[in-house]
């Protein structure tokens, strides 16, 4: 006969549930023992005459990670998680659990039911957001998102504005500039921000990152500097083409495109991916190694100053964070997993001991930390210690 801990393993491993695997639990939690599932739900929820409170994402969760380590499920060298697959899975099992509870207090009724569970709260900490600093051609700085809306400064024929949603755009003006013009938008860690060149070129800026350029493009080329991460949609223009000299290290050179490049300091390598069109890395100080990129590629450039180039990059991991969420492929370490946290959630870290697994998966960069770290507590490979923004990674029970 099956046990319940092998009927839950099964279901928890794949919460894809039929009608007969939900029937088949809960007429096993109507009959059998089940004061352990009992005493964690009671632990994780107010419980009043055998109804439960609202649920709320994050309960949901931490019911399933500790029903989870009740039962010893294993778990795989590379653990994925899905936030909304998990807290699914979760609520199923609180409302089976729930229904059978209730009839287990009427059997039972003088049995005593906790009337409320005061838990403890986890430190937490918002997520990122709009955030960043202008500095004008006057070296004056507008920190944007405390500007209110509208026009902040008319520079070099341009006139700059905020917009409702939280953008900046360049739109230049029926007068020629006198000189040419600089202005930069650097994020913080925990910030993001988007803006529209004179051009037209839209440009995305990931947290720590940084984009530098002329207010109004006069030239035989339209250049800008970047730092950190960011993705561009440039306007076509073939008479004038456009490049990015990134970190001093490299320069990419397109006519109409979209890419991302990612360069980071910290990271292991300088990326340049390219989504549409066609563009040409050139790194500085390594002549003669021009690469010309199609779509779907990307080329690397190592800190000891070495190349590859990727022919199969995993897109939906490079335009995650444009995207506004997390995606974790199954070669990343947990530093590396790590790292984005910390500029996303503006908090330092240290890995306390050997994690030896990898985490794959994916989670909104909409939630607040605890959450985040929730699902990668989930998967048993690590374990969080938050002290103020000071974050400590141990090894989980797996």
């Amino acid at each position: 006969m099956t046990s319940l801990k092998e009927k839950l393993s099964c279901l928890l491993d794949n919460p894809e549930w039929s009608n007969s695997d939900r029937r088949w639990l809960l007429e096993y939690l109507e009959k059998n023992d089940t004061s352990v599932l009992f005493q964690l739900m009671q632990e994780e929820f107010s419980v009043n005459t055998g109804v439960l409170t609202d649920m709320d994402d994050e309960t949901a969760v931490r019911l399933l990670r500790r029903i989870r380590q009740q039962i010893g499920v294993g778990q795989k060298k590379v653990v994925h998680f899905n936030f909304k697959r998990w807290t699914a899975a979760a609520a199923i099992i609180v409302f089976l659990i729930s229904g059978a509870y209730f009839l287990f207090i009427k059997r039972d009724a003088e049995s005593p039911v906790s009337s409320g569970i005061i838990q403890t709260q986890r430190a937490d900490i918002l997520p990122g957001g709009n955030k960043a600093v202008l500095t004008l051609g006057d070296n004056s700085v507008i920190v944007l998102d405390e500007s209110d809306n509208g026009k902040i400064a008319n520079e070099g024929g341009v006139s700059v504005l905020k917009t409702d949603e939280g953008q900046l755009t360049y739109t230049e003006l029926n007068e020629k500039p006198k000189e040419v013009v600089y202005n930069t938008v650097a994020t913080p860690k925990g910030g993001q921000y988007h803006l529209t060149l004179s051009d037209g070129t839209k440009v995305w800026l990931n947290s720590a990152s940084s984009v530098r350029f002329p207010v109004s493009f006069t030239g035989v080329e339209r250049k800008v500097e970047i730092t950190g991460e960011a993705y561009f949609e440039v306007a076509k223009n073939e008479s004038v083409p456009f490049r990015v000299l990134v970190n001093g290290k490299e320069e990419v050179e397109v006519i109409g495109t979209h890419f991302n490049i990612n360069s980071y300091p910290e990271e292991p390598s300088l990326k340049t991916t390219l989504l549409e069109g066609k563009i040409k890395v050139r790194p500085l100080e390594s002549k003669g190694n021009v690469k010309i990129l199609n779509p779907g590629q990307q080329f690397q450039l190592y800190n000891n100053g070495s190349i590859a180039l990727n022919t199969n990059p995993d897109l939906e991991e490079v335009m995650a964070w444009k995207n506004g969420k997390f995606q974790f492929g199954e070669s990343l370490e947990i530093a590396a997993v790590m790292r984005q946290i910390s500029r996303w959630y503006d908090v330092d870290f240290e890995i306390s001991g050997k994690i030896n697994q990898h985490i794959g998966g994916s989670i909104s960069r909409d939630v607040n930390v605890s959450k985040v770290f929730e699902m990668l507590e989930l998967t048993g490979a690590v374990k969080f210690e938050l002290n103020g923004r000071k974050v400590i990674v141990k090894a989980g029970k797996n």
